[in-house]
């Protein structure tokens, strides 16, 4: 991540590819606003359980109503997990996130008699993300459309979200893709 943060090329020891970019330059970028401080992976973690209760909230309202939601939250902010790695540099707040915000979109703006085109296209770019922090994140690109055909929209609808969500998470994931094939 530091050396992200100074424009260095991305390298895990002496592997170029080995490991996803997605936790390196979330903390380069933190690194950049911050400075190489060792306070910065807490910074970070702290802004992404933030962001994180915050959509999980949303999720929840949507999902059991105002008074439910209060429930989840409180499990969310006092599940152990994300006190044990409030200063550890690790990817499942930044997981939390990347795909909780996903889903909100799709509820939010995909998901309704006419689809929004760009709210799926951004859908897709967080799943692109999520993909680039745990690689096997991107086959949940193919749930958001399978969702809208199950729930009745018809292969027609299903099309017009999965186009948008993959070309959104292809926009992310194929510069990495190519740029691994090219140093390696």
């Amino acid at each position: 991540a530091e050396a992200l943060a100074q424009a260095r090329p991305y390298a895990v020891g002496n592997h170029l590819a080995f490991w996803p970019p997605g936790l390196p330059g979330a903390l380069a970028l933190t690194m950049v606003a911050t400075g190489a401080r060792e306070w910065a992976p807490l910074l970070m973690n702290l802004a992404l359980f933030v962001a994180g209760v915050l959509l999980v909230r949303q999720l929840a309202i949507r999902i059991v109503g105002h008074e439910r939601a209060l429930v989840v939250v409180a499990l969310v902010a006092l599940w152990p997990n994300w006190i044990l790695l409030s200063g550890i540099a690790a990817k499942e707040l930044l997981l939390l996130v990347l795909l909780t915000g996903a889903v909100v979109v799709h509820l939010t703006f995909v998901s309704r008699p006419r689809p929004a085109p760009a709210a799926a296209l951004g859908c897709g770019t967080l799943i692109g993300a999520a993909s680039l922090t745990q690689p096997s994140c991107l086959l949940l690109a193919g749930i958001f459309p399978v969702y809208e055909w199950l729930r009745g929209g018809g292969a027609n609808v299903a099309w017009r979200v999965a186009l948008p969500v993959l070309l959104g998470a292809s926009a992310i994931v194929i510069p990495w893709t190519v740029r691994n094939y090219v140093v390696l």
